[in-house]
């Protein structure tokens, strides 16, 4: 073989592997994102009294975006008298699935839902993608490309996913003192919203208020016969659930943790946020939407560009400020 010969060969096999990751908006960029987003799920968790129709409106927001793996999902403690147990199994074996069968995982929790998520994840730690590591991703291109083109195809190991973080909307969560001394926590009924009803047969109701209608309360950015719609979809939750203590807090590193304050909200006072977000050792990314407390009736695309961004791409909402 001639050196220009051969010269040509080497071009021929590897001028395609370096093209595919040196343009960062060529094709195959795109395509590896494309991928990237089709090997992801999005776990959606709603708040107390909600379904999981609650997100509806957000999954085809999502599909459009190339989200595929969307699972909404039901808790058990909504409309039965289940305790919180019942409703973190409920997250925690669609995410062992989703991750069992190397989905990347996103979850996303409204309100109460948001306590829960961050029990699901207690003791995956190690199963997390740490803020950095989504730098390297351009660079896992490369070598991937490499490998496929040089190296000889090998039996992979079984697939296992990571937890991409985790996103708060509007969200109760546990304070880290509440972790450390659960002797100290304080009865629900003592501090919950004056619209809470509970009923000595361990069912808490969301009507408890006259002066602070569900159209008030949750629903203030939707016109009166959209709030009226979801009012009647509205089930009782179980004091069981909700008085449970918090085992697990997960917002002090060892995962990518967003909060979302809702600036129209009035199921949760700004104090109330801002406690939870001021503790020592609490570590969020903290973004601001103006919208009540359950943004995903009232801003469907906006919870999903949220996600989107919480998922890892680096496109700048301008519904959004956040801060570290």
């Amino acid at each position: 073989m001639t050196p220009l010969n051969r010269f040509v060969f080497l071009f021929n096999l590897i001028f395609p592997a370096l093209v595919s990751v040196a343009t960062p908006a060529n094709h195959a960029q795109r395509h590896a994102e494309k991928h990237a987003q089709e090997n992801m799920a999005v776990i959606l968790v709603p708040g107390a009294f909600h379904k999981a129709i609650a997100y509806e409106q957000v999954i085809p927001f999502l599909e459009k975006a190339g989200y595929k793996h969307n699972t909404a999902v039901d808790l058990p403690s909504v409309g039965a008298l289940k305790g919180r147990d019942a409703d973190i199994k409920a997250v925690r074996d669609v995410l062992s699935k989703g991750l069992s069968q190397g989905y990347d995982t996103l979850l996303v929790g409204n309100s109460y839902g948001a306590t829960v998520i961050g029990e699901a994840v207690k003791g995956l730690q190690n199963q997390t993608v740490r803020p950095h590591c989504r730098s390297a991703s351009k660079f896992n291109s490369f070598l991937s490309a490499i490998k496929k083109r040089f190296m000889k195809k090998e039996t992979s190991p079984a697939p296992e996913g990571r937890i991409l973080g985790l996103l708060f909307l509007a969200g109760y969560i546990p304070f880290i003192s509440e972790i450390e001394h659960p002797e100290l926590k304080v009865d629900i009924r003592t501090i919950a919203p004056s619209f809470f009803a509970f009923s000595s047969d361990g069912k808490v109701t969301p009507n408890g208020d006259p002066l602070m209608p569900l159209s008030k309360s949750f629903y203030n950015h939707l016109n009166a016969s959209y709030a009226a719609y979801w009012t009647d979809r509205l089930d009782f939750s179980s004091f069981e659930a909700l008085a449970a203590n918090a085992t697990h807090v997960p917002y002090m590193g060892d995962f990518n943790c967003a909060y979302v304050v809702c600036t129209k909200d009035n199921a949760i006072p700004k104090a109330l946020s801002d406690a939870f977000l001021s503790q020592g050792g609490a570590k969020f990314k903290v973004v601001e939407l103006e919208s009540d407390h359950v943004p995903m009736l009232s801003h469907p695309e906006e919870v999903a560009d949220l996600i989107r961004e919480a998922a890892g791409e680096q496109k700048p909402f301008e519904i959004t400020k956040g801060h570290e």
